[in-house]
């Protein structure tokens, strides 16, 4: 009797070594799903892989998903063994330098940074988180140079370009701080609070800043975060009194958007000349302990103590 022309199907099938060859595939590529990721890269890691630079590299990405579910410990863990495995991984100590970051250790995070620029000069990553580490820790000028570095690989990067003109703004550079973040908004970057750090500075330049007020409220929605915050910090005549209620009832709004409005709202009375309204607005940005990693923590802090001066 003739066998069916099956057997060679189910033998092909369960060959040992394919589970192994699509995990180790698969958690190389990622999925964009830190749970698939994690499972996946997890699986592959429970082989016997004989290569020490592919089992670094399973560990590197398991850390990044961890990063990404926000387990910063179980990623530093993976990172510190994928170093024993490749001690010469830039990326490794990249995403060593985000977890420190994440975990608000901004002093480790530059350091991991510094041993990932070692290896790679090229990573725009590590120059883009260690200058917005500098920024965390209150140095500004540190951090302009650092993103420059970021922009001279990649220049088209507008968050970059963003927090490159946030720095300089908190450096008192408001000139350059406006044309910066009128350059990061001019690549149709979503980031429509870009426009009050703009009107704060040609406010302190002596300017009214019309033309980022219009552009700012043809780009935000009156009803709609952070539209009513852009229309309060402008402050319209005709719509002030109502938005500036919808602005200050804040407690229905969640802490980075309270935390957001003082700032800004601290801003508009600072560059007005208000200086006893804009310490009150900024003490209480602060004292938002809840927030780390937030860029107008550390620009609050050099605003407070320049205006103590």
């Amino acid at each position: 009797m003739r066998l069916p022309f099956v057997i060679p199907i189910i033998v092909f099938a369960a060959h040992p070594g394919w589970a192994v060859a699509d995990d180790v595939s698969l958690c190389f590529t990622g999925s964009g799903n830190h749970r698939i990721d994690i499972d996946v890269c997890s699986r592959a890691l429970r082989r016997e892989i004989s290569s020490p630079l592919t089992r670094a590299t399973l560990l590197t990405k398991r850390g990044e998903a961890f990063l990404a579910a926000r387990l910063e410990d179980l990623a530093l863990r993976d990172i510190a063994k994928a170093l024993e495995n490749n001690p010469l991984s830039s990326r490794a100590y990249r995403v060593q330098g985000d977890a420190h970051f994440s975990k608000a250790n901004y002093d480790l995070a530059i350091d991991s940074y510094r041993h990932a620029l070692n290896l790679n000069m090229r990573s725009e990553k590590a120059y883009k988180q260690r200058g917005t580490a500098h920024l965390m820790l209150r140095r500004p000028r540190a951090a302009v140079a650092d993103f420059d570095r970021s922009l001279a690989i990649l220049p088209a990067d507008p968050e970059v370009h963003a927090l490159r003109a946030i720095s300089l703004f908190a450096a008192g550079a408001y000139s350059e701080a406006e044309k910066g973040m009128t350059n990061a908004l001019s690549q149709a970057y979503p980031y429509p609070l870009g426009y009050l750090w703009a009107l704060a500075s040609a406010r302190k330049l002596g300017r009214s800043g019309i033309e980022h007020s219009h552009t700012a409220l043809q780009e935000t929605d009156a009803h709609i975060w952070p539209g009513p915050l852009v229309r309060s910090v402008i402050g319209i005549p005709e719509e002030g009194s109502s938005l500036d209620s919808a602005v200050q009832g804040q407690e229905t709004l969640p802490v980075r958007h309270r935390m957001q409005t003082d700032f800004h709202l601290g801003l508009r009375a600072w560059s007005n000349g208000n200086r006893d309204v804009a310490i009150e607005f900024l003490r209480r940005v602060v004292s938002t302990v809840e927030l780390t990693g937030n860029v107008e923590i550390p620009v609050t802090h050099l605003l407070l103590e320049s205006l103590k001066e």
